[in-house]
């Protein structure tokens, strides 16, 4: 794809440490490409998704498509932001995008998100006839967690606390997936 990737980490069950026997591989990335593709009269799309298999999900955003979306209050990018499993990243770029989120992110909509995202599972785990969605009903907990730690109780945000991985000092080293 001829793109520049600045952060790719593991999103889903495995970043939060209770992966089923049958959890894939839910890689996430952040992609920037050459210039003159944002340029051109003729976009390419802003999402770059590899073919599904049983062991890899893999699939990423253009940089533009994760800013507008953290805009709207989607949090997807803060939960790849503080991934305890980076595959790799760029420490400025992961730095500055995290101290964008805590400017600019809005609590009350990521808290909205969150809580359309648990219904949705809570309906669909109710529809097929289910007491509990199963691990999807942990999914939400860990990165919303992250969310509240990000900003302060007025919305404002804070400096956070030494347990909050969006301080930037639990970060893992950086590796290399081979995604190019």
């Amino acid at each position: 794809h001829k793109v520049f990737l600045p952060l790719a980490v593991e999103s889903g069950s495995r970043a939060w440490g209770f992966p089923s026997p049958d959890s894939d591989y839910d890689c996430r990335f952040v992609f920037i490409r050459a210039r003159r593709d944002y340029l051109s009269l003729f976009p390419k799309r802003d999402v770059i998704e590899l073919p599904l298999t049983e062991v890899f999900d893999v699939n990423g955003w253009d940089l533009s498509k994760a800013v507008k979306l953290l805009l709207g209050g989607n949090a997807v990018i803060v939960e790849w932001l503080t991934s305890p499993i980076v595959y790799r990243a760029e420490p400025e770029f992961c730095e500055r995008f995290l101290e964008l989120a805590r400017n600019v992110g809005d609590r009350d909509r990521f808290a909205h998100h969150y809580i359309r995202l648990g219904r949705r599972l809570f309906d669909d785990g109710v529809a097929e006839g289910k007491k509990c969605a199963g691990e999807e009903d942990f999914l939400c907990a860990p990165p919303s967690n992250d969310i509240a730690l990000a900003r302060g109780p007025s919305g404002g945000a804070h400096r956070a606390n030494e347990h909050s991985r969006l301080d930037g000092r639990r970060r893992p080293a950086a590796g290399d997936i081979g995604v190019h």
